[in-house]
């Protein structure tokens, strides 16, 4: 039986058991399905006849399966289909094993930094370029502080961040979650960024105890900010999370350039797909993460994308589209 979820409960299973994509769990748009009998829930977004769910199930590991059968079931009592983005590598081979989903397409990784380890050391082009940055950005007089208190004055200067970021935003979006500054604090962390006394960054994350580590929500950045800002704040809280223990800081998912691994397509779906998203990564010049955030030396975990059947139609796009917001 189907359970009754409540907003305290969601947020709960978010920390709880959430992954890199449980943070689409915080916008309003996003629903959920439970049982009775099991910890943890299911989040995903509907459009037309079809259901995104984000990442693997938000429970225990040996539930995961249960759930997603009993969400199957539920789906096709509604006449609607599933797809699944941003499953980790395990899941999506269960859900092809057990024949829930039919099809995969590998999309990218989930970026994962490790806070015990110092990019800045790295050797190379990029460990010189962020150890250039770093020195860069202390000779301007950047700091990083964490907001843990409730300052209006402070609070106000966050906001006006938050607008201005979101006027300065240009061509079309992608992104898991609408933006709400002091909703949810028990359950996120916010660190911002100063120079001569005006906040010109933000980062705010949100912990994930299964995973040992917390997921980026957000990085905005004031339009003045010195160039390094974006660079100076990740360098920051990695030294933050490495003086509280062995913890990691995932970017989600980085989608890649290409398609490569494709499973239970035939030819010509297998070249339609490819063609959607070479359109759709250059549309939304999806390439910019990949540069951003290679710099850092990331460990890559493999993320697919999932469908029921084996095709992929114009409406399974503009569905996976509609629930990361690039349309309405």
């Amino acid at each position: 039986m189907s359970r009754q979820i409540d907003n305290e409960y969601v947020l709960d299973c978010l920390q709880r058991w959430g992954n890199h994509c449980s943070v689409a769990f915080l916008d309003p748009t996003c629903q959920f399905f439970g049982l009775n009998h099991i910890d943890g829930v299911i989040g995903y977004r509907t459009h037309g006849n079809k259901a995104v769910i984000f990442g693997d199930p938000a429970s225990e590991l040996q539930d995961q399966i249960h759930l997603m059968r009993a969400f199957h079931d539920y789906c096709k009592q509604h006449n609607k289909s599933i797809i699944c983005i941003g499953s980790s590598a395990p899941f999506a081979h269960q859900l092809l094993e057990h024949n829930i989903c039919a099809s995969a397409l590998a999309v990218g990784n989930e970026i994962l930094l490790d806070a015990r380890i110092d990019p800045t050391k790295h050797r190379g082009a990029d460990g010189s370029s962020l150890r250039n940055k770093w020195c860069y950005s202390i000779r301007r007089g950047l700091m990083v502080h964490e907001y843990t208190g409730h300052d209006a004055t402070l609070e106000q200067k966050f906001e006006a961040l938050h607008g201005q970021w979101l006027a300065a935003r240009k061509g079309p979006q992608i992104y898991l979650a609408q933006t709400e500054l002091f909703t949810h604090r028990k359950y996120r962390r916010l660190f911002y960024a100063t120079h001569q006394d005006n906040v010109v960054g933000l980062l705010i994350l949100t912990q994930l105890k299964s995973q040992q580590g917390f997921v980026i929500n957000v990085l905005m950045l004031a339009p003045n900010a010195p160039t390094t800002t974006s660079e100076f704040i990740i360098l920051s809280v990695l030294q933050q999370l490495a003086q509280e223990g062995p913890l990691t800081l995932s970017a989600g998912l980085i989608p890649q350039a290409h398609l490569d691994s494709i499973y239970g397509f035939g030819t010509i779906v297998q070249w339609l797909a490819k063609k959607m998203y070479s359109v759709a990564y250059k549309r939304y010049k999806l390439h910019r993460k990949q540069q951003y955030w290679k710099k850092f030396a990331p460990v890559k975990k493999e993320l697919f994308v999932l469908f029921e059947r084996q095709r992929v139609s114009i409406h399974d796009t503009m569905s996976i589209l509609h629930a990361l917001h690039a349309i309405k």
